[in-house]
């Protein structure tokens, strides 16, 4: 039995791309990508730190908290402890909850 190929049935564009992203992390990141990169994470992290104080993200911390769960990853900005599902809804709220995001900016 002749082995499919995992590309079969894709267009040509969908193809180059996905070889393009197979191979991006043999490739190095150019310096000012990774410079923008560090900036926008540092600025997230302070948006999620910001937003513990903020009811949104109080929110997202108290309905967190309701579940309990295995304490497998922590909800930034505080010492809560729970599952990984759990925590990335609650710091993604909290990522937004003052929306005070930096990649809307004019440049």
């Amino acid at each position: 039995m002749k082995k499919r190929s995992p590309l079969a049935g894709v267009g040509p564009v969908t193809e180059k791309l996905s070889i393009y992203i197979s191979q991006a992390l043999r490739r190095p990141l150019p310096s000012q990508v990774a410079e923008c990169a560090k900036h926008h994470v540092l600025d997230t992290l302070a948006a999620m730190v910001s937003g513990t104080t903020l009811p949104p993200g109080q929110r997202a911390i108290a309905y967190v908290r309701l579940f309990g769960g295995i304490p497998e990853a922590t909800v930034v900005g505080t010492r809560l402890r729970t599952n990984v599902v759990l925590v990335a809804l609650a710091n993604g709220m909290l990522a937004h909850a003052d929306e005070t995001d930096d990649s809307h900016s004019p440049r």
